[in-house]
């Protein structure tokens, strides 16, 4: 396994941290997507779902948001794992409280950029992080889809 693997050992937040931004981490999920036919790891997936901060707590209150990592193996790219992977990851019934599902990609990189975007992801955002331009996406999550279903009945 190569170094594309290794990054996320250190990069998600503590469950019950903040960001400082009046948020706080609920749990996080991880993935690791193997090829069918050698069962090799190709694709790592993480979901970190939050809250508004419950002000005097480490708590989170619904409606929870989850901000979407996806990292395919290099040596994989163009055959459909990132999205594939993505598109499992947004099924999981471990997300099925999320109401809206969040991730941002380098602006160089239009492949991922036009793979979220025909996933129904939404670009909202435009940041410069470290002299790098990033795109914000959102996409509504099962727990909207729900609120919207119950409000038209």
């Amino acid at each position: 396994m190569g170094r594309w693997f290794d990054w996320y050992r250190g990069g998600a937040r503590e469950v019950g941290s903040g960001s400082g931004d009046g948020t706080r981490v609920v749990r996080t999920h991880r993935w690791i997507v193997r090829e069918a036919a050698t069962a090799r790891p190709v694709a790592f997936v993480a979901a970190e779902v939050c809250g508004a901060e419950v002000p005097g707590t480490r708590e989170a209150m619904e409606p929870y948001f989850a901000g979407l990592v996806c990292v395919v193996d290099p040596d994989c790219h163009r055959r459909g794992f990132g999205p594939a992977s993505v598109t499992a990851a947004l099924a999981s019934p471990e997300l099925r409280d999320v109401s809206e599902f969040r991730c941002a990609v380098d602006e160089a990189n239009a492949a991922s950029r036009k793979a979220v975007e025909r996933l129904g992801f939404t670009d909202y955002e435009t940041t410069t992080q470290a002299s790098t331009v990033v795109h914000h996406y959102r996409m509504a999550g099962p727990a909207a889809k729900q609120a919207d279903a119950r409000a038209t009945r």
